[in-house]
């Protein structure tokens, strides 16, 4: 492994959006995507306050330090992206 592989530090923060349960077929492949680049070093998952299937949907993904759960209520995309904005910890951010 060279020096620049080992000093490497992940700068983007995806934020991903998981609010209605229109999204519960497709998040689990859309988060394994995500963590599995390797820029990526945080991802803030928005879901809606009241969400009763994420738990059963991600399983053991959530055990992966990078990914938050942000639960809030259900709101525009644009006020969720704001949301979600305020718990980003990197330079870079991806939606």
């Amino acid at each position: 492994m060279s020096k620049n592989q080992r000093d490497f530090q992940p700068e983007v923060a995806a934020i991903v959006t998981a609010m209605t349960d229109a999204e519960q077929p497709f998040v689990r492949d859309m988060i394994e995507s995500v963590l599995t680049d390797p820029g990526i070093g945080q991802v803030v998952l928005c879901i809606e306050d009241q969400n009763t299937w994420i738990e059963a949907v991600l399983g053991d993904l959530l055990s992966d330090p990078r990914l938050e759960r942000l639960q809030i209520p259900l709101m525009p995309s644009g006020a969720v992206r704001n949301r979600a904005l305020q718990q980003v910890r990197l330079p870079w951010v991806a939606y």
